[in-house]
């Protein structure tokens, strides 16, 4: 499973343009995406080993232990990377809020 890692080492305060936001954004959806598409490929690769183990007839303690603690790391994941997701989400919606702007008072003179 391979991790994107950008860096942002080259952007000082004189770099940041308007568009960054939105860039940023889609590289964190981009990467939440492809890290949910490598849960779902782990939890495949852990079901069909699984099946394997079922289909060779491993019945011991061990390998019933190493197939539950599997399965609670990939769940544990999935659980992760929702809560994740949902905070991300929360700063979007945070962060639209703030850039919609309030309707001014009229004075009361």
């Amino acid at each position: 499973m391979e991790i994107s890692v950008r860096r942002f080492d080259y952007i000082l305060p004189y770099h940041f343009s308007l568009s960054f936001p939105q860039e940023l954004t889609h590289w964190i959806k981009q990467d939440i995406a492809k890290i949910n598409k490598d849960i779902a490929s782990l939890q495949t690769y852990v079901r069909a080993q699984q099946q394997v183990n079922k289909s060779g007839a491993s019945s011991s303690s061990n390998v019933k232990q190493i197939e539950e603690h599997n399965n609670n790391v990939v769940m544990m994941l999935q659980s992760k990377l929702a809560s994740t997701s949902m905070g991300f989400k929360e700063v979007l919606e945070i962060r639209t809020q703030v850039r919609v702007p309030k309707p001014t008072r009229p004075d009361k003179s």
